[in-house]
Formats: structure tokens, C-alpha cells, sequence
């Protein structure tokens, strides 16, 4: 998609980030077998070390990222079809 497809996309600004940066540097994507298309990032076991909070659960928070109880899910699953993607697969052995 192009900049301007996204910027036109009905989903959170924060949204529009990811799918921006994944259109412009490309994303590793892992499969779980789960539902959705979710981001995650490094666990906080640096922040708890450090005796601080961890900033992205502030900024979830802020803008309303679900919790689902254990973790917050940033699910873009429903923002594109995934017709729209390129997509770059090992080679089979």
C-alpha cells in the first residue's frame, strides 16, 4: 500500500504507524497458529531490573490498546487484506 492508501485507512493513528513502517522497511512476521496479525515487543524484564516502569504499557494504556490479561494486542488483522502484502517465504526443503 502506498502512504497515502494508509493515511486514508479508518483505523488507530498508532495503527497507521505500524502498517507505515511495514510498507516502507518491511516486518518479520512469525505464525503461532493464532488468529490475527499482532505485534509484540521484548518482554520488561529490562524495566523491572532497572527498578522502572515500562514506557509502552503507559503509551498502551494511553491509547487504548486492548489488554487481554496478560499482554497488550496490537491486532491489524482487519486494517488491509492481506492480498495487499508481499510476501517473502524461505526457501523448502
Amino acid at each position: 500500500m502506498t502512504p497515502a492508501q494508509i493515511a486514508a485507512l479508518s483505523v488507530p493513528s498508532y495503527h497507521k504507524t505500524i502498517l507505515l513502517a511495514a510498507a516502507t522497511y518491511g516486518a518479520y512476521m512469525g505464525d503461532n497458529n493464532n488468529t490475527g496479525l499482532n505485534f509484540q515487543t521484548e518482554a520488561d524484564e529490562m524495566y523491572q531490573a532497572a527498578g522502572v516502569p515500562n514506557p509502552l504499557v503507559a503509551w498502551a494504556v494511553q491509547n487504548g490498546v486492548p489488554y487481554n490479561g496478560s499482554s497488550y494486542q496490537i491486532d491489524i488483522s482487519g486494517d488491509v487484506p492481506t492480498s495487499s502484502w508481499q510476501w517473502l517465504l524461505p526457501p523448502s526443503h
